[in-house]
């Protein structure tokens, strides 16, 4: 979408993620490099987990382990 977020569209990932805390769910992967751009902590409804900076964290920790 060439850096263009949406309201509807945090709204609509927003409106999931309380349909899945509904069902049980505890935390939310964000599985795909953009989510992260739209849905975070501050307005999820449930704890997030980013891939993508949990990947890039383990990265860096290894090389530094070296």
């Amino acid at each position: 979408m060439q850096n263009q977020i949406l309201s509807e569209s945090a709204r609509y990932f927003c409106d999931v993620i309380s349909r899945l805390k509904q069902a049980g769910a505890a935390g939310i992967i964000l599985g795909c490099t953009e989510i992260c751009l739209i849905v975070n902590e501050e307005n999820s409804p449930l704890p997030v987990f980013d891939s993508t900076k949990i990947h890039a964290l383990a990265v860096v920790d290894e090389a530094l382990a070296g």
